[in-house]
């Protein structure tokens, strides 16, 4: 969390290898990315983040399905088991009456369950928001941490936002970052685990 220019963005492109770095590490599977190929980042990306913005970056013209089986198809799934894990997906957000309905025709709140959805198909252990409620009213704004609320035990959600209210009883770690630096790191609370996760640690 933080003001508007205190670098909060910044600090997530750099975890999610968006952007370079040029002190400190960033460790990922035990391996240091300092030294990480332009292969190797675009790997890591691929295979590991998904990202939550508030433009959605969505095709607007396509429908919620369709924009998730590109998604997936893109990844190597054949059409079929793209369908099927894109249907699932997006029931379990709420988008099942709305999923052939072009983008364009869509709520806000609904275009960022569409993302959620998308990032969820192609189970990217990290999830990575950028104010994904900056531009959603607060009710919207609540359902959307309400959805995260759902997913949190099974990947690592990384959150920015200057509404610390909206996700603080889900948050397990705080980063305040104030004019480009951590002015405050707080561990709050043990990570949450999904029972399926406790068995396998």
């Amino acid at each position: 969390t933080g003001e508007s220019g205190s670098g909060k963005t910044t600090l997530l492109n750099t975890i999610t290898l968006m952007d370079n770095y040029d002190e400190g590490d960033i460790i990922f599977n035990d391996k240091s990315t300092a030294d990480f190929t332009d292969k190797e980042i675009k790997e890591f990306r691929r295979e590991y983040v998904s990202f939550v913005f508030q433009e959605y970056n969505l095709f607007q013209s396509l429908t919620p399905l369709s924009n998730l089986i590109i998604a997936l198809r893109n990844r190597g799934y054949k059409h079929k088991e793209a369908l099927e894990i894109a249907k699932r997906r997006l029931t379990e957000c709420g988008l099942e009456s709305r999923m052939h309905e072009r983008v364009a025709r869509l709520s806000g709140g609904e275009r960022q369950r569409v993302v959620i959805a998308r990032a969820l198909a192609i189970n990217s252990p990290v999830i990575a928001f950028d104010e994904p409620t900056g531009n959603l009213d607060s009710k919207t704004s609540e359902e959307i941490v309400n959805l995260i609320d759902k997913i949190k035990a099974n990947h690592l959600i990384i959150f920015v936002t200057h509404e610390y209210d909206l996700i603080k009883d889900l948050a397990t770690r705080h980063i305040t970052m104030k004019d480009g630096h951590v002015e405050k790191d707080e561990i709050l609370r043990e990570k949450y685990l999904s029972e399926e996760s406790k068995e396998s640690t």
